[in-house]
């Protein structure tokens, strides 16, 4: 046959194929436009090697779909077109290179594991200004009106306080995030979703603020350096798993003075016969009882009991010393018998709560105990006055013998003055905290 009848055939076959295949995929609605592949308005698969990505506006994509780029490890950075409104679950999953995703006006749902899983390397959520359901701010993904954190950056490292304007931590929102070491909770957050800060391996203290009132599903999971938590009495609801895997828990502060119940599965993988936990105090008692709370190896209370008065003054006088209420309270201070000066009323002393304190009664016009003057004039002030080279992480708090806190500030100056004029007549708990730790505590009577 001659060639160029074969050749004449073999470009006719070949064109009847393509219209074929084209004709088929118009039929399935699928259209390929270079590296992006795309089934009706949802963008299935990226495959392409680009590093700065950025996808057509005139594609016709409102989906981003799940596992649309993921597992690429070519990727950097994404910039979504205008038109896109939703970003699927684990769209940029194993993206191990990604460090930005550029969100449009139009997005109006993004995914809670939209970055999960060995994105290592992201640091930014960048939304613009437009868009009426998302706003971005240091690279971390909220709400419009920043009321609730929604995605951290798994890549960001070191240290992070949440925003006072956040009153909720969504489900999801620290997830994996490895590298945070410290989380400081606003005040103002009410609410910590499930999973919200899950397998985030390097975060060593939680300190729950007072305002807190749900702990979500397995909120702390997987926490492995997790070596201390602070959970206030305004925490009501507590999720199965919480704590699960927490390896490295030993101390564990609890503010309900009647024990929450909660899920026997709250402290699964965490071994509680050397952990300590500390409860308000009067209520060591309640927290043994209890099904879970009381597996815990040490509970404090944090105040011994009161002793025996009578015998305390018999104990002075057989040491030599006259058996006067005030010497009894130098004698708690001191461990002998020493007389305070300028002591204007009789008053008695307590002993130490955690650490070796003394405790005073307001008519006293200076006591000096260890590193700390403590004293309180006229029953309305009360003295705070520090010896020595501050700390940056030193606070005072002040509760009732119920736990109920009165007081809490940082110490940043020498002395500090406290206004208690308006506290009621009784027993108070002074209590200096360095980081997590109480190192100092005195307690104090209110006429």
């Amino acid at each position: 046959m001659n060639l160029r009848i074969i050749f004449f055939y073999f470009v006719l076959f070949c064109s009847k194929t393509a219209f074929a295949d084209f004709y088929d995929n118009k039929e399935r609605t699928t259209s390929s436009n270079s590296d992006f592949e795309i089934a009706g308005s949802v963008l299935v698969k990226y495959h392409g090697t680009s590093s700065n990505v950025v996808i057509p506006g005139d594609l016709g994509i409102t989906i981003i779909g799940q596992g649309a780029f993921s597992n690429n490890q070519y990727i950097t950075s994404v910039v979504i077109p205008n038109g896109v409104t939703d970003i699927e679950q684990t769209a940029f999953t194993l993206c191990s290179n990604l460090v930005s995703l550029s969100i449009p006006q139009s997005v109006i749902f993004i995914s809670s594991s939209v970055v999960q899983n060995s994105c290592n390397k992201f640091l930014s959520f960048d939304v613009d200004n437009a868009n009426t359901h998302y706003s971005s701010f240091d690279g971390v993904l909220f709400n419009k009106d920043k009321t609730t954190i929604l995605l951290y950056p798994p890549g960001k490292q070191g240290v992070y306080t949440i925003p006072g304007s956040v009153t909720r931590i969504e489900g999801w929102a620290f997830q994996g995030c490895s590298f945070l070491t410290s989380i400081t909770i606003s005040n103002s957050v009410t609410y910590i979703g499930e999973d919200a800060f899950s397998n985030a391996t390097s975060l060593t203290s939680v300190d729950i603020p007072e305002n807190v009132t749900y702990l979500g599903f397995a909120s702390f999971y997987g926490c492995t350096k997790l070596t201390s938590v602070t959970i206030p009495s305004s925490v009501t609801s507590v999720g199965d798993n919480v704590f699960y895997n927490c390896a490295s828990l030993s101390n564990v502060y609890v503010k309900w003075t009647t024990p929450l119940n909660v899920s026997n599965s709250t402290f699964t993988a965490v071994n509680l016969v050397t952990a300590t936990l500390h409860v308000p105090a009067g209520t060591k008692a309640l927290y043994q009882a209890n099904p879970v709370w009381g597996t815990f190896g040490t509970i404090d209370d944090g105040i011994p009991a009161i002793e025996n008065i009578s015998e305390s003054l018999q104990a002075i006088a057989s040491a030599g010393g006259s058996a006067s209420n005030s010497q009894l309270g130098c004698a708690y201070i001191f461990g002998q018998i020493v007389t305070p000066n300028a002591i204007q009323s009789e008053f008695a002393f307590y002993p130490a709560v955690i650490f070796p304190a003394g405790s005073i009664e307001t008519g006293i016009s200076e006591i000096r105990q260890n590193k700390w003057y403590c004293y309180a004039m006229d029953n309305q002030v009360l003295h705070l006055v520090l010896q020595g080279t501050l700390s940056n992480d030193l606070s005072c708090e002040i509760y009732n013998l119920q736990g109920v806190a009165y007081y809490k500030s940082n110490l940043k100056a020498q002395e500090h003055e406290i206004q208690i004029n308006g506290y009621q007549t009784g027993a108070y708990i002074i209590a200096i905290r360095e980081k997590n730790q109480i190192i100092e505590t005195i307690k104090f009577i209110k006429r």
